[in-house]
């Protein structure tokens, strides 16, 4: 689906997952439908799951923006000392639209504890209160940090299920292409690699990418990057 697209939709009010490869175009969609959104009049909850990545779109975290923290659950206690802290009721109440950038680095049970907050601050029992949501990211990137250092493929099922699920809201899929034409070959290498584990290799005039699938009995991949010179000479 086309940024344009993708920005149509969101000013139409539909829930949206926007994905695509790195380089692709995902931050720069989605400063252009935060921009037609405020232009909108839209009371926007612009947030990442990481500090840095919101710094790149002029918010906040949000774990921050929902008052959430670093817990790993909400007491019945939490509810109400949000309800009851002014600047933090109507930071949450007034939001029309949220916005979660870096969606594969938030873990699925916070993305439950932020629906669950916005359901009672906004005394309703729709998703998320009732609001438009705009996730951002990609799963083929990084995903929760894990306290115990193990990969937890946890987020990507749950969201995997938000999106298919009859009994949940509708997300539509904005996907923002990687084109042949534009793109440098590292881009197109990493796209490639990220969707099979089996690439022979992609190579342009100045660089050479080698990927070689490792045995079977091993989960490693194997990347040597160089010069075309350097490596037909070897």
């Amino acid at each position: 689906m086309t940024q344009e697209k993708a920005i149509e939709l969101a000013l139409a009010g539909h829930n949206i997952f926007l994905t695509g490869r790195a380089g692709t175009g995902k931050t720069y969609t989605l400063n252009k439908i935060i921009e037609a959104l405020s232009y909108k009049g839209k009371k926007l909850a612009i947030t990442a799951s990481t500090g840095i990545a919101a710094t790149h779109i002029g918010g906040n975290t949000i774990h921050s923006w929902a008052g959430i923290g670093i817990k790993d659950k909400l007491e019945t206690e939490d509810f109400y000392k949000l309800k009851n802290n002014q600047y933090s009721f109507e930071r949450l109440s007034k939001a029309e639209v949220l916005i979660i950038d870096e969606i594969s680095m938030l873990h699925d049970y916070r993305l439950d504890m932020v629906d669950e907050v916005l359901r009672f601050i906004k005394v309703s029992e729709d998703p998320f209160g009732g609001i438009q949501v705009i996730l951002v990211g990609d799963f083929f990137q990084l995903p929760p940090v894990e306290k115990n250092g193990k990969n937890n493929s946890a987020t990507y099922n749950y969201c995997n299920n938000l999106l298919h699920s009859s009994n949940s809201f509708s997300l539509l899929m904005a996907t923002v292409p990687t084109s042949s034409q534009t793109s440098p070959p590292a881009i197109l290498a990493i796209s490639a690699i990220s969707i099979t584990s089996l690439v022979t290799a992609y190579t342009s005039e100045a660089t050479a990418i080698t990927v070689s699938p490792a045995p079977l009995t091993s989960a490693i991949l194997r990347i040597w990057v160089g010069r075309i010179d350097a490596l037909s000479s070897c």
